[in-house]
C-alpha cells in the first residue's frame, strides 16, 4: 500500500526541520567550544608565563576551586536551558547567575586592594587571576560537554528544542542573536 502524498511530504518536512535544528545545535556547540578553549588557553598561557612569580600550589588551588564552583553552576545553567524561554525559574536563575558574575568582576577590580594587603607584585597577582579565570573557562567548556553527553540525548523533543533555542551561539557576546 503506497503512502499518501501528504503524509510523505509532512514526514520530509519534519526530517528537514530536524536536520536544521541538529545542524544549528552542532554549530552553536562548536563555536562555544572553540571560544571556551581559546579563553582557557590564553589564561593558561598567562599562568605559565608568570610561573616564576607564583606559588604553584596556590595557583592550582585557586584554579581548582573556581573550576569546581563553575562546573556546578554550569550544570545548573544547562538544566535551566531545557525550560521554556519565558519560564520564571529560568529567568530568575539566569539573573542570579549574572549578578554573581558581576560581583566576581567587582571583586577582581578590587584586586589592587588585595594585592597591596598581601604585598604581592603585579605579575604574581595577574598570575593568580589568570589561574582563576582558566579554571572558570575550563569548567564552562567541560561542564557543557559533560551535561550534553550525559543528558541531552535523553530529553524529550520539546525540552531538546528549548535547550537549543536557549543556547546562545557565543559566550563572548551572549546577547547577540
Amino acid at each position: 500500500m503506497a503512502a499518501r502524498p501528504e503524509s510523505t511530504e509532512v514526514s520530509r518536512a519534519m526530517r528537514r526541520h530536524e536536520r536544521t535544528i541538529t545542524g544549528e545545535f552542532r554549530l552553536k556547540r562548536l563555536q562555544r567550544g572553540v571560544e571556551y578553549a581559546l579563553l582557557s588557553a590564553v589564561h593558561l598561557f598567562f599562568v605559565l608565563s608568570f610561573h616564576d612569580y607564583l606559588e604553584w600550589w596556590m595557583a592550582a588551588a585557586l584554579g581548582l576551586t573556581m573550576f569546581c564552583l563553575n562546573f556546578q553552576l554550569t550544570q545548573l545553567r544547562e538544566r535551566r536551558r531545557t525550560r521554556e524561554k519565558r519560564n520564571r525559574g529560568r529567568i530568575l536563575g539566569d539573573t542570579f547567575e549574572s549578578i554573581l558574575l558581576l560581583m566576581f568582576i567587582v571583586l577582581l577590580s578590587l584586586g589592587g586592594l588585595v594585592k597591596r594587603w598581601l604585598a604581592m607584585g603585579d605579575q604574581e597577582f595577574l598570575g593568580y587571576v589568570a589561574a582563576v579565570l582558566a579554571g572558570m573557562f575550563l569548567a564552562g567548556l567541560l561542564g557543557e560537554f559533560y551535561w550534553q553527553l550525559r543528558h541531552f540525548g535523553a530529553l524529550d523533543g520539546e525540552r531538546r528544542l528549548n535547550y537549543i533555542r536557549n543556547l546562545r551561539r557565543t559566550i563572548i557576546f551572549p546577547y547577540l542573536k
